[in-house]
């Protein structure tokens, strides 16, 4: 049972592309325990306050397997070619379909099936407290990262101490969020910065706006090639 301090929160659930390290059927209709991965990544996140929007190329497919409850509450939105285009959108869709802003924006990768409402409500709460314009949840890296010249030469190692590696769901105040993708979108396609999460997005558009990181101890790794499954 979760808190009844549970709040109207908007799930933007990333759902386009192809998957091609996946190199099998798209990994999404990929059965994860007992269910399609995208089946698990609604039925972990949906309950009371949770609205989804879907953004996918794959509605044909993917419809079939939204569980019951998640149908109460889900607009479909069309794929983009980057995950920061199906983003986009999918808030487009919400701009028309809403007179106003939701007050919460959560976005999240259908790939990450083991995410859930604890971990939602552990982002918002410290996004409410803290006055942040967002959170994110992380990983810290445990392995060495050393930033190379793009042909295999070592140009920096960074601390390791500093390094977080993202996760979703990425969790922000929504009319903020939906003005850095307005902005974003305003710009030509060719012209825009290759954004591969919201918080990147958003400091590259809000620059002095905050930011925050939350250390998540519980698994939430990305289905990306068949052995993750």
């Amino acid at each position: 049972m979760m808190p009844e301090d549970f709040p109207p929160i908007t799930v933007v659930v990333a759902a386009a592309g192809k998957g091609v390290r996946f190199r099998q059927e798209n990994k999404l209709l990929a059965p994860f325990r007992g269910r399609t991965v995208f089946a698990a990544c609604l039925e972990n996140l949906q309950g009371p306050g949770v609205e989804f929007v879907v953004a996918t190329d794959l509605r044909e497919r993917l419809e079939g397997e939204v569980p019951p409850e998640a149908k109460k509450s889900l607009l479909w939105a069309a794929g983009g070619a980057s995950r920061a285009e199906s983003v986009f959108s999918a808030l487009e869709t919400l701009r028309h379909a809403r007179p106003c802003p939701p007050a919460w924006i959560a976005v999240h990768d259908a790939a990450r099936p083991l995410a859930d409402r604890r971990l939602l409500l552990e982002c918002w709460r410290l996004l409410r407290q803290s006055g942040a314009d967002g959170v994110v949840p992380a990983h810290r890296l445990e392995d060495t990262v050393h930033l190379t010249d793009g042909q295999g030469a070592l140009q920096e190692t960074p601390p390791r101490g500093l390094l977080l590696a993202a996760e979703t769901p990425q969790v922000f105040r929504g009319a903020p969020l939906m003005e850095a993708y307005r902005r974003w979108g305003e710009v030509p396609p060719a012209q825009r910065p290759a954004m591969t999460d919201d918080a990147s997005l958003f400091h590259a558009i809000f620059p002095q706006g905050r930011v925050l990181f939350w250390e998540n101890p519980a698994d939430n790794h990305k289905i990306t090639y068949p052995h993750d499954l």
